[in-house]
């Protein structure tokens, strides 16, 4: 399901709500220490971009 913006949030007990913020959706892979990676929501590797 994707997230979708609305005036207002849907009511009762069945529905589970998240705060849109500013800023990127990603995933970050974990292999060990020194190999961590960050993928975006379509796939693209923005590991170089996050290295610190």
């Amino acid at each position: 399901m994707e997230p979708k913006l609305v005036a207002t949030p849907p009511g009762g007990e069945d529905w589970i709500h998240e705060l849109k913020l500013d800023g990127y959706r990603s995933q970050i892979v974990i292999n060990g220490p020194e190999d961590i990676r960050v993928f975006t929501k379509s796939g693209a590797d923005w590991t170089t971009k996050f290295k610190g």
